[in-house]
């Protein structure tokens, strides 16, 4: 805005807001007038945090797409998901995941269709059977730990670098060179296992005690349908 006296142009920069606002403030408390509160929890969040929260979000469903590959049976799907450091949180049908740097978990049904239980459940049974070697630490963070175990072979290694190597090969971080294989009856056997142990937990849960109490209960939810 130009003044028509001198002409000069007004200036308003944000601490003359402040000064302006400041000052409003001060005469609404003196009036007993009301005045907006700044609140310092906003509930929006930065740029920064909305591409880490997305990023989290792909990774999640990375390690759910290896854990299925890597499973035979709905219990191993979840205990792989654990050894990668997930908090499992089962409420009701809802099932949330809770990444190590997360600050919150995440419902396996918001991650897309893809990945409600149903459809992963599916996704295990129908995936081609191979030969079953869990993906290894090293494997998935694209680290080369051959040139170390040679170097351990070799004796070219410190004490301290052989311990650690010991350790790890100890504990299984370090695959062995000759791991147990599953044939197909094994992994066809443990997935019917799998199924009895679900159903006999089911009928724990609802305290069944005869056939027809199933049955009611089956009838019961198909009339929901």
């Amino acid at each position: 805005m130009i003044s028509f006296v001198d002409g000069k142009r007004y200036c308003n920069t944000k601490i003359d807001m402040n000064r302006l606002k400041d000052i409003s403030d001060e005469l609404c408390r003196k009036y007993h007038l009301s005045i907006i509160e700044e609140h310092s929890h906003s509930k929006s969040i930065t740029h920064k945090q909305y591409h880490h929260n997305k990023s989290l979000r792909s990774i999640i469903k990375n390690d759910i797409d290896i854990a299925i590959q890597n499973s035979v049976t709905l219990t191993e799907f979840y205990r792989t998901l654990e050894n990668e450091g997930y908090e499992i949180t089962f409420k009701n049908t809802d099932i949330s995941l809770k990444h190590i740097n997360a600050k919150r978990p995440v419902r396996l049904k918001s991650l897309g269709d893809n990945y409600d239980i149903d459809t992963i459940k599916q996704r295990i049974i129908s995936h081609p059977i191979q030969d079953y070697q869990q993906q290894n630490y090293f494997d998935k963070h694209k680290f080369d730990i051959l040139s170390f175990w040679m170097k351990y072979k070799t004796q070219e290694l410190s004490g301290l670098q052989k311990y650690y190597l010991k350790y790890l090969y100890k504990f299984v971080v370090i695959p062995k060179k000759h791991p147990v294989k599953l044939t197909k009856e094994m992994k066809q056997d443990i997935k019917y296992l799998d199924m009895i142990c679900e159903h006999t937990k089911f009928i724990l849960t609802n305290n069944f005690t005869t056939l027809e109490q199933v049955q009611d209960y089956k009838e019961k939810r198909y009339s929901k349908l």
